[in-house]
């Protein structure tokens, strides 16, 4: 995975810069993938990127979409709204199967229209959004990509919050 400044390193800390986390999923959104989306295990949008949007959506951003300022806004909100409605599902769906079996690792739901595969990323789902060409291979490398770059920095964060709560 490309270097970003969403992530940086020193001797005894990361930084994760929430901003940055849809620069790191657009670099996932080619080849068919059309929505990479890290949301919370309750379905709540943290970040998503969309490989037709000029600039990436953030759940931040939903607040600059309250007026229309462009076809390329108009593309960042629909990526935003469709992050919404795929992590709703997707969340429920992963809460459904983790249920009946804590060894799932990732899940794959092919539908004719496309595929959506989930997968742990620390104590967060990140559910992509493919067209159906796409082979589970591709979807899998993708997060083990993701997973790779940001499963470190995520559990040192959540582990700072435990102990240090607000």
């Amino acid at each position: 995975m490309e270097s970003d400044s969403s992530l940086e390193t020193g001797e005894e800390r990361y930084l994760l810069r929430p901003a940055g986390l849809p620069r790191v999923l657009q670099q996932i959104c080619t080849e068919g993938v059309q929505l990479a989306a890290l949301l919370n295990p309750d379905g709540t949008l943290l970040a998503a990127a969309a490989a037709d949007a000029p600039t990436s959506a953030t759940a931040a951003a939903e607040d600059d979409m309250s007026t229309d300022k462009g076809q390329g806004d108009a593309r960042r909100f629909q990526a935003l709204m469709l992050g919404k409605l795929v992590g709703a599902v997707a969340s429920n769906s992963w809460l459904t199967y983790e249920q009946l079996d804590s060894e799932v690792r990732t899940l794959y739901l092919r539908f004719p229209c496309g595929a959506v595969s989930i997968a742990p990323v620390s104590q967060l789902l990140l559910c992509l959004l493919a067209s159906p060409q796409v082979p589970c291979a591709a979807l899998r490398a993708r997060h083990r990509a993701v997973q790779e770059y940001l499963s470190e920095p995520l559990e040192r964060l959540y582990a700072q919050v435990e102990e240090h709560p607000a």
